[in-house]
């Protein structure tokens, strides 16, 4: 198997867990290794006021990360003088490359909490298209530290219950179950905790020596991509169940109702939602367009977006028209 010149690091832990921090020091410790590291911050791309006002519009937050990942693969892309380029988008002039990638080897670190599996599966699935290294480091920190670390923060502050959430919905790595994550490590984090920059690097560079190679039979994995896309969507008709609900909620407070009828009117929404997810799991209802895990061609989250609220809407009509 012959060696890459480029490969992947992507990062995940909640916030406040060292990762920013972690990647400072990396390349402080490779300046004299002939390595380019490329820092992909979303937190820089999307500051953090930002993504506070997208908690209720997930299709525009979604969009953006699309838009980074594509930035990514056309740096990717540019460098190996592939023909697979993405669109130019503004992200690709935000995405800094250091000394202009002059050094032998690239590294591109994805600086970002990555709580869920399918936005790792993301980046491994560009690294397989392009033959080049993929790795995953978990920053492993217990809700105390994190919290802890986040209220010494000077300044970029995350709400403790988002810390806490994503906590909560924080999928680590499983190479068991996952074979594309065997180059998975864990960094325990602990308050005063020492990173052993000399162990991380010999993995990289093994990340380098071992790029993804595409598989002749890649039946298990399709399968496996299948069930990545389903959760990638069950995620998405959750959130924008959630958006439309709070919608409704903004609503009926500006058209006075009581107390008793806000109570009611939130547990039919409630229960819309609960029925549409069920029926959604259970494959009576089917969002999903494509088995493809790559986003472009999961369905469009506008349409996806018009789609539930339209179908939230009848089921909310029919809701009333019994009760009357």
């Amino acid at each position: 198997m012959s060696s890459s010149s480029h490969a992947i690091l992507v990062l995940l832990g909640v916030p406040a867990c060292g990762k920013s921090s972690f990647v400072e020091d990396y390349k402080n410790y490779v300046k004299e290794k002939n390595i380019d590291v490329v820092h992909i911050c979303y937190d820089h791309l999307v500051p953090l006021e930002k993504q506070t006002r997208l908690r209720d519009e997930p299709g525009e937050w979604r969009e953006l990360r699309k838009m980074i990942l594509d930035a990514v693969e056309f740096h990717i892309s540019r460098l190996k003088e592939s023909d697979v380029f993405k669109e130019v988008n503004r992200f690709v002039d935000m995405i800094h490359m250091e000394n202009g990638a002059q050094n032998e080897r690239t590294l591109f670190v994805i600086d970002d909490n990555n709580y869920l599996q399918s936005m790792r599966y993301q980046y491994y699935q560009i690294a397989k298209q392009h033959s080049i290294g993929f790795m995953e480091l978990y920053f492993d920190a217990d809700l105390h530290t994190a919290l802890k670390n986040n209220n010494k923060r000077n300044e970029n502050q995350v709400p403790e219950n988002v810390i806490e959430k994503m906590k909560l919905k924080l999928e680590p790595p499983n190479p068991l179950k996952n074979p594309w994550e065997n180059f998975s490590f864990v960094i325990p984090v602990k308050e005063n905790s020492y990173t052993n920059l000399d162990l991380i690097h010999s993995v990289v560079e093994t990340t380098f020596d071992n790029p993804v190679q595409p598989k002749e039979d890649d039946s298990e994995e399709r399968e496996n991509d299948r069930k990545i896309c389903s959760e990638n969507v069950l995620h998405q008709v959750d959130s924008h169940l959630r958006a439309a609900i709070n919608k409704k909620m903004r609503t009926a407070k500006t058209e006075n109702f009581s107390k008793e009828d806000m109570r009611n009117y939130s547990s039919t929404c409630q229960k819309i939602k609960q029925n549409i997810l069920e029926e959604f799991k259970s494959g009576i209802l089917d969002f999903q367009r494509s088995e493809d895990t790559r986003t472009s061609n999961e369905p469009h989250n506008s349409d996806l977006a018009s789609e539930i609220l339209r179908l939230f809407d009848e089921r909310l009509k029919v809701q009333r028209i019994c009760k009357e």
